[in-house]
């Protein structure tokens, strides 16, 4: 959450869904504004589905095709 880069608390849901991840990266995330690839929120649960920036133009075109 972009918020804590200026020290406020994450807030919007992210302490319910951080404080679920497993281990300790959770509360890493929350309290220390690390930014995560696309990679890492496949490894963690955060996302199902990652497209490389250099494919995304062909997925925008597919979806305007459909």
């Amino acid at each position: 959450m972009p918020e804590v880069l200026i020290g406020a608390f994450p807030d919007v849901g992210a302490s319910y869904f951080l404080s679920r991840l497993p281990g300790f990266f959770g509360e890493y995330v929350g309290l220390t504004g690390a930014r995560l690839n696309g990679a890492e929120m496949l490894v963690f649960g955060l996302g199902t589905h990652f497209v490389p920036s250099k494919v995304f133009v062909l997925v925008q075109c597919y979806q305007e095709y459909i």
